[in-house]
């Protein structure tokens, strides 16, 4: 697959017992990161960074090889349990 011919990706993320939403916006080369308890797993979106920036240098795309920022998104609903991330990360 080429992931530069797309224009967004979406990664569900579940660590254990939470979900999160990375997204990585090809044409803005942006990496986002949604949580909606406001926890922050920068572990996982550095890794995302990290095979995007690899992926770019292996299938020649110079022009994605810099210039990706990341961005936490904090201005996301908060769930109010300990049960709904599933459906904020559908949501």
């Amino acid at each position: 697959v080429d992931l530069f011919s797309k224009t967004l990706i979406l990664i569900p993320l579940h660590l254990e017992i939470h979900w999160s939403l990375i997204t990585v916006d090809v044409s803005k080369q942006s990496i986002n990161f949604y949580d909606s308890q406001g926890i922050l797993f920068k572990f996982a979106v550095d890794n995302v960074m990290k095979y995007i920036l690899a992926e770019a240098k292996e299938k020649k795309q110079p022009d994605f090889q810099k210039g990706w920022k990341m961005v936490i998104n904090k201005t996301i609903p908060q769930q109010k349990n300990d049960n709904d991330c599933g459906v904020f990360v559908l949501e």
